[in-house]
């Protein structure tokens, strides 16, 4: 990814990131936003967030995600100055459900072992 993308896409995720940390919805659960793939022609930005839970937290997750897709479009917009912002879509990443499990699976391996 050239330079520019890079550093575009690390400024919304930061910005993503904060707003998402002052959002008040409970239908939000723990989210961290995980990435950011900012397409070559800048108008949009494949934002992966991974959220701890199961799938009705995933689920409702989601739906606080859509809901909030203006607002944190509008502060990206804000926040880096920018013309016009890039089309902001979510992306559910799995990578923290899966170390979560992969850790749970190695400490039942490790207490197999102790026995």
């Amino acid at each position: 990814m050239p330079e520019r993308r890079q550093r575009l896409a690390a400024e919304i995720q930061d910005v993503v990131a904060a707003v998402l940390a002052g959002l008040s919805d409970p239908r939000l659960g723990f989210a961290s936003v995980v990435r950011v793939e900012v397409s070559r022609d800048l108008a949009v930005a494949d934002v992966y967030v991974s959220v701890l839970g199961e799938a009705e937290v995933w689920a409702s997750s989601a739906k606080a995600l859509a809901s909030a897709t203006s607002l944190t479009r509008r502060r990206v917009a804000e926040r880096l100055q920018l013309r016009k912002a890039p089309e902001l879509r979510w992306k559910m990443d799995p990578s923290l459900a899966n170390s979560q499990r992969i850790d749970l699976l190695l400490g039942e391996i490790h207490r197999r072992e102790q026995r």
